[in-house]
């Protein structure tokens, strides 16, 4: 693998090869992407059925497809640091919201909890990503995936939009932890158990866990809270959770559960182990 004028990545101690963790990061992610895809083509549906076919629900079906092409990126960028066997994909069980819910409340709880929370959170992320990645076929994914996942979120805000012109939807607000905490995990766990004892990997798409818990404390605090709130919907108790769980001396974020980009309610998907390699091939 060309090494772009890059430092080799060296483990501290005893930890993981830097090589492993990268592959580990990226391997990962193409599982979250595969999941996002059926959440996606669950929530096109859930639209297309509670609101009626629109706009909204196209771009929920479009969602679908582009986190399926991101699962490919994220297998490019695998090839090239030697791996030729992939995780399979598990079976998801993809529920639209608490299952107290009807249909139409449901959906509006997905999308909100995928697009306005996930996605907004995810392109944050991207946004430093971006700026910080080096390697040449990993800034191209990263570059790639951004812009769509800035379209993805956007669709979620469009429909609370539009819904909240209709009907009430301060019922949101107690269920906001939920969704915060649902996006948190498929973001910093990963990369607080991967990376730890690791040298700086930003240059491969990779952002330290204290990097990533402050990014994504920030986006939650002045963009996504804020957000809600203009919709007359109550962000007090996620206010509370946000800072707790996501600030520097909250711990590493393991206490929290399960790993996946669980946004929606009642899914339970098993940690899934990362792809094993046959010839991974040294970062240098």
């Amino acid at each position: 693998m060309p090494n772009d004028d890059l430092e080799k990545p060296r483990a501290v101690g005893g930890a993981r090869d830097p090589t492993d963790v990268v592959v580990s990061t990226w391997g990962y992610r193409r599982l979250v992407e595969l999941e996002a895809a059926e959440q996606f083509r669950k929530l096109s549906e859930g639209l297309a059925t509670a609101y009626g076919k629109s706009e909204i629900s196209e771009l929920a079906a479009q969602a679908s497809r582009d986190e399926s092409n991101h699962a490919s990126y994220c297998e490019s960028i695998l090839r090239e640091l030697g791996c030729d066997v992939f995780q399979q994909k598990p079976p998801y069980e993809i529920v639209l919201g608490p299952r107290e819910l009807d249909l139409r409340h449901a959906v509006l709880y997905a999308a909100v909890a995928l697009s306005c929370v996930t996605e907004t959170l995810s392109s944050a992320l991207l946004v430093q990503m971006q700026r910080r990645t080096k390697w040449p076929v990993i800034r191209e994914v990263v570059h790639t995936i951004l812009k769509d996942e800035i379209n993805h979120a956007r669709l979620g805000w469009a429909q609370l939009a539009l819904s909240a012109q209709k009907e009430e939807v301060s019922w949101l607000g107690p269920y906001l932890s939920g969704m915060i905490r649902g996006a948190v995990l498929s973001d910093i766990r990963p990369p607080v158990e991967l990376a730890s004892g690791v040298v700086d990997l930003s240059a491969y798409g990779i952002l330290s866990p204290k990097e990533t818990r402050n990014i994504m404390q920030e986006t939650v605090l002045k963009v996504i809270l804020p957000g809600f709130r203009k919709f007359g919907i109550n962000t007090v108790d996620a206010e509370s959770f946000s800072k707790s769980s996501l600030s520097a001396a909250g711990g590493d974020g393991t206490r929290m559960g399960s790993v996946g980009k669980q946004v929606f309610a009642q899914v339970t998907i098993n940690d899934a182990p990362v792809p094993r390699t046959r010839t991974a091939q040294r970062l240098s």
